[in-house]
């Protein structure tokens, strides 16, 4: 939820955005609003939400000095997210063996 100096400040500067950046913005007045954006799950307790995550600022130091390092991830989540669509590459091989299929008629 917003309260009216943060209201204020966005009216001041919203006729300098342009469309695509006031699209991305919403301001909410209470937690109905926002959980008709959000879904409760989503957000942390103080915002009405179930969320319990505590964000570590700590990790975050470690990994970024390199004494903590995340581990790669495995073949076997990378083929969770391996899309089906082919890479430029792929598209030029298709298009060379159908021209060499062409050729070869």
């Amino acid at each position: 939820p917003v309260n009216d100096m943060a209201r204020m400040a966005v009216r001041l500067v919203w006729p300098f955005m342009d469309a695509r950046q006031r699209d991305k913005l919403s301001l909410v007045r209470n937690e109905k609003a926002l959980h008709d954006l959000i879904a409760p799950e989503d957000l942390p307790p103080r915002f009405g939400g179930t969320d319990d995550f505590v964000f570590d600022s700590s990790v975050v130091a470690a990994m970024l000095s390199g004494s903590l390092v995340c581990p790669a991830p495995s073949a076997a989540s990378l083929s969770d997210v391996a899309t089906s669509r082919p890479t430029s590459s792929d598209e030029e091989e298709d298009e060379d063996e159908e021209e060499e299929e062409h050729d070869e008629e």
